[in-house]
């Protein structure tokens, strides 16, 4: 599944994906990016006008998410049994790809199409 908001996906992407979804025995593969953005534990929700903590409990500092991945959208790779006998997109065993975050744009808001359209005038 290749969602259209995601452009800069590149073929190499696209191969890395299948081919390890055929190696490993994954029910899917997704596409992930290391997280560099803001902590958890200075987000807040919205609930009923008042603004309540995302993450209440177990104070991080930023640096101590080193090691955390989001799914970028870029590609989901999903064997056809999956998709059929267990109806999910993920199954049970899910591999993933790692791109790096500077091809993770995802199209969502006109802000998105003017920073990307700012990305590819670098390369001009």
């Amino acid at each position: 599944m290749l969602q259209p908001t995601s452009p800069l996906r590149v073929k190499s992407d696209l191969d890395s994906a299948l081919r390890l979804i055929r190696n490993q025995k994954f029910d899917s593969v997704i596409s992930i990016s290391k997280y560099k953005g803001i902590s958890p534990n200075v987000m807040y929700k919205l609930n009923k006008n008042k603004l309540e903590p995302i993450k209440k409990n177990n104070y991080f500092q930023r640096q101590q998410y080193e090691n955390i991945y989001f799914r970028n959208g870029l590609i989901y790779a999903i064997k056809r049994r999956t998709l059929l006998e267990k109806k999910s997109i993920y199954g049970t065993s899910v591999g993933f790809i790692e791109i790096p975050i500077s091809r993770s744009i995802n199209l969502d808001t006109k802000i998105d199409l003017q920073i990307l359209k700012k990305k590819l005038g670098e390369f001009d």
